[in-house]
C-alpha cells in the first residue's frame, strides 16, 4: 500500500467533488493504456502518464475525472526501488 500527501499552496482547497480511487498498475504501459482508454471514453484528463518526483522517485502515474466526477489515479511504482 502507498499513501501520499501532496503539497498544496496556501489558500488552495484540498477537497474536491467525488471520490478519489487509486489503483496500482502492473506496468507503465498499463498506466498509459488505461489512461488513454479513459480519455477516449470521454473522461477528463487531470494529468497525463508521467513520473512525479514531487510525489516519489519511484512513482509513474496518471489521473482523470470520470463522467460522474470521481478522480481515478493509476499508479505504477518500480518494485526494485520500493521499500
Amino acid at each position: 500500500w502507498s499513501f501520499f500527501l501532496y503539497p498544496v499552496p496556501d489558500g488552495e482547497a484540498v477537497t474536491a467533488r467525488g471520490t478519489h480511487i487509486a489503483l496500482g498498475a502492473p506496468s507503465r504501459a498499463a498506466v498509459s493504456a488505461t489512461h488513454e482508454a479513459a480519455i477516449a471514453a470521454a473522461a477528463k484528463d487531470i494529468f497525463t502518464p508521467r513520473t512525479r518526483p514531487d510525489i516519489s522517485e519511484t512513482y509513474f502515474g496518471a489521473m482523470f475525472h470520470d463522467l460522474d466526477g470521481h478522480h481515478w489515479e493509476l499508479i505504477w511504482m518500480d518494485p526494485a526501488h520500493v521499500q
